[in-house]
């Protein structure tokens, strides 16, 4: 009777704990892939999927969107249900009626918060079908009054507010007037208003016009250079507390002309908007799936902004132009802005986005 060598034992013993690492080593990775789809699929999540209800409805003027935004994003990173109407602006779709959505938060929230002054009491929009709904339907009790700043028109306009708890202020610093809006409504306190960082300029120039950006707090990685005809900017990243970020910007001329987005009207102000969205989304499949479209001001100029999920990251996408200052056509910055984290997470640091864009100067300073 045959028998096997030692040999042959010792190659049939080596295969087998190869097989052996193999499926190990597969099944580890199918673990892998499982867990980080289910975390994926944990960040993507939003907490306003398909809801025209809410627990708190925030009226404001299109003029005061950046620090309204700022209030909504810190709510809900805290978790609160907040209506903010740049988010619920595709509630629908690209095709439905933001105004029925719209119609539908106001007979459906359980509190309100006006953010009144002298643009909201022009607004028959903010007057009529928010405040006056807002106020007939849940009362005083439930609704609170943010002056920024007093103005007697408000009032002469809704005189049911003069009955609302109120917080006034003149000049507002954001994060003092967040902890007043969360003390006001009973929310549980919030972290404190970060420690200020050194202005840390990033300087250069754009067919010979200089620009600049504060990166106070931001980390830049290699140097501006010429890719395809545009400009491409340092990689800017920061983290804010364990959760990463990062700001990719590209400068390039632009072929068509500026549109002003912001409007009397706020009704005009989301259309505005949703075009603009539409047109960015519908035009790049692989952009990603949009769920919020800002209206940014700056430089005296209003603009769009893009919430989307891209993929791994929740991303916000700004398109700021302006005008070349050499004859020729407009320049557009582009900011896409990543964060690795769910949506709360996003929420919790997306000011810092706002902040980085808000510092863009543009044809006014010398870079020596």
């Amino acid at each position: 009777m045959a028998t096997s060598s030692p040999f042959m034992s010792e190659i049939l013993n080596a295969k087998n704990i190869w097989i052996l690492l193999g499926c190990v080593t597969l099944t580890g990775l199918a673990v892998m892939a499982l867990w980080a789809r289910r975390k994926m699929q944990r960040w993507r999540s939003l907490p306003f999927h398909d809801r025209t209800d809410s627990s708190l409805f925030l009226s404001y003027k299109s003029d005061d969107a950046g620090l309204v935004r700022f209030i909504a994003e810190q709510m809900t990173a805290q978790g609160i249900d907040v209506w903010f109407n740049e988010y619920r602006i595709l509630l629908s779709g690209w095709e439905g009626e933001f105004e029925d959505d719209l119609k539908a938060g106001v007979s459906r929230t359980r509190r309100a918060v006006f953010f009144t002054n002298a643009k909201w009491a022009q607004s028959a929009w903010c007057v009529n079908a928010e405040a006056g709904q807002l106020l007939s339907r849940l009362g005083k009790d439930d609704c609170l009054e943010v002056r920024i700043p007093p103005h007697p028109s408000p009032h002469e306009k809704v005189p049911a507010l003069a009955m609302l708890p109120h917080i006034s202020t003149d000049d507002p610093d954001r994060w003092t007037l967040l902890a007043q809006v969360f003390h006001a409504l009973g929310c549980p306190d919030l972290q404190t208003s970060p420690r200020p960082c050194s202005p840390r300029p990033l300087r250069g120039r754009v067919n010979g016009i200089p620009y600049e950006l504060d990166m106070a707090g931001w980390t830049a990685y290699g140097g501006a250079h010429v890719s395809m005809g545009d400009l491409v900017l340092p990689r800017l990243t920061q983290i804010d507390r364990g959760t990463r970020m990062s700001v990719n910007v590209i400068v390039g001329k632009r072929g068509s002309e500026r549109q002003d987005v912001n409007d009397l009207d706020d009704r005009r102000v989301f259309q505005n908007l949703r075009g603009l969205a539409r047109s960015y989304f519908q035009g790049n499949p692989l952009a990603g799936d949009c769920v919020g479209v800002h209206l940014v001001l700056q430089s005296g100029l209003s603009h769009g902004a893009f919430t989307y999920w891209g993929k791994f990251a929740w991303c916000r996408k700004y398109s700021i132009i302006l005008a070349a200052k050499d004859g020729g056509a407009d320049v557009e910055f582009h900011f896409t802005c990543s964060v690795y984290g769910p949506f709360s997470e996003f929420c919790r640091v997306a000011w810092h986005f706002d902040d980085l864009v808000a510092s863009l100067r543009y044809g006014a300073w010398s870079t020596d």
